[in-house]
């Protein structure tokens, strides 16, 4: 088994360490690393440790399939499933001593209950910047359990993407001696309201007071190992280019109507509040979906009706089979689109979307990744944009997306990781419908921007017309 040097450095770091956090970007190794990890302490304890791992839907089989990899101990994970009721059950007839569940068993109160009363001895949190939420239950359960766990591991390869209050729930996971029991009082003495003086916002923006960055990055460096991609991955080149697309006539209207609401909502009041602010995403998010042409009528019939299916056949009717390819679309009738497109050049499919189980996500992905035929697949961001390897793809496509950066930078790093080195570069090719809001959406995930910052942007310009 080959590891890259920085995998066997943290590995040999965490010997001596109870908990360390694992700030290493998509697709270098994390899962292997805090398997290793707890390989180690199994070592050094004399017996098999009992283990919680919690992790994304998407890769539950995954972590089963890796310990299988690394350790050849498959047999003593179990994947939790089902009702809760048949959870508890699988828990308490198991002899496995790794137990695998998803984020949302944090927010089942008899899961919680039985996992707090359980002789756990170590604790992987994987993707934990989703507990980042300081007021939410899953968050609050999970830290309440791991303070009685003597090993923890957690692990992110976007640790701050929204700014630095994401570090407290990662942190506090870990140590609550890195910022304390209360996170009110710690975003107190560490961050100021940008918009305090500034009348015509009526909710607070916090950022990171200017002696508080090197306070933060000294945190982030105590408490855990970063490694990005670039230091540690000779991956070939990320090509991104844009393909434009235009609505026809009688869809355009439409979006040009719909747009005239949203314009107003920028315009007349002088101040923005939170309600306002959502109001404005959720109008963003109708307009969106004109832009990849899904319109309802008034008989409540969903039409699609866009050329982004003729530039998506062009496009594949050149790359495949030669090049594979993962097109992403976030509309179930986009993903409709897609497959008509599919069967119309008589390709080989493979698919991972939402109401799959684990079992046939996982060979949907064998398919795609090792068996030739398969030239496409088609995939949604819920399902298919975290935790998993993609690596046979030379093409990413997105056929529709809507303003996630986190899912934004996950979905890419599934194709753009270990393993990409076979192919001579990566290409990204987002379909945008032009003169619409998809722009927007498109050149702001480009520049990595919160929604809160393209939101502002977007007032901005609207109001400057």
């Amino acid at each position: 088994m080959e590891l890259w040097k920085h995998q066997i450095d943290f590995v040999n770091l965490f010997q001596y360490a109870n908990e360390k956090g694992l700030w290493m970007d998509m697709g270098v190794g994390k899962t292997a690393t805090s398997i290793l990890c707890y390989d180690n302490k199994t070592k050094a304890e004399g017996h098999h440790l009992r283990t919680l791992v919690l992790s994304p839907k998407s890769t539950l089989e995954n972590w089963k399939r890796e310990f299988q990899k690394f350790l050849s101990i498959g047999d003593r994970v179990l994947v939790l499933s089902g009702s809760t009721d048949k959870r508890i059950e699988q828990i308490k007839s198991t002899k496995c001593n790794i137990v695998v569940t998803n984020h949302e068993s944090m927010s089942l109160p008899r899961l919680v209950t039985l996992f707090s009363k359980m002789p756990i001895d170590m604790l992987i949190v994987d993707e934990v910047h989703r507990f980042k939420n300081p007021n939410g239950v899953r968050a609050k359960n999970l830290i309440k359990l791991s303070d009685n766990i003597k090993y923890k591991l957690v692990l992110t390869g976007t640790l701050v993407l929204n700014g630095y209050e994401d570090l407290y729930n990662p942190l506090r996971i870990l140590n609550k001696d890195y910022v304390g029991e209360n996170f009110f009082a710690w975003r107190k003495r560490h961050f100021y309201n940008m918009n305090a003086d500034k009348p015509w916002l009526n909710f607070p923006r916090y950022a990171a007071k200017p002696d508080a960055i090197k306070y933060f990055e000294l945190l982030i460096k105590t408490a855990g190992v970063r490694v990005e991609k670039k230091d540690v991955l000779d991956l070939p080149p990320l090509v991104r280019t844009t393909h434009y697309v235009d609505l026809n006539e009688r869809t355009f209207r439409h979006y040009k109507e719909m747009e005239k609401g949203f314009v107003t909502l920028f315009q007349g009041e002088d101040k923005m509040d939170a309600v306002q602010a959502d109001l404005v995403v959720t109008k963003m998010l109708r307009l969106n979906q004109i832009a990849n042409g899904i319109l309802k009528g008034e008989d409540g019939e969903i039409l699609v009706d866009t050329d982004k299916e003729e530039a998506l056949l062009e496009l594949l009717d050149d790359l495949c089979p030669a090049h594979k390819v993962v097109v992403w679309a976030n509309f179930n009738k986009a993903i409709e689109a897609v497959e008509r497109v599919c069967r119309g050049l008589n390709l080989y499919t493979c698919k991972v979307v939402g109401g799959q189980k684990a079992k046939e996500r996982q060979e949907q992905i064998d398919l795609f990744n090792n068996e030739a035929k398969y030239s496409v697949m088609i995939a949604n961001q819920a399902a298919g944009g975290v935790g998993i390897g993609l690596q046979a793809a030379s093409y990413m496509v997105y056929y529709s997306k809507d303003y996630n950066l986190e899912k934004d930078l996950q979905s890419e790093a599934r194709a753009y990781r270990g393993g990409s080195e076979r192919h001579e570069s990566i290409t990204r090719i987002d379909l945008v419908t032009r003169g619409t809001v998809e722009e927007d959406i498109t050149e702001a995930l480009a520049k990595k921007m919160t929604l809160q910052q393209m939101v502002m942007g977007m007032k901005d310009k609207y109001t400057k017309k």
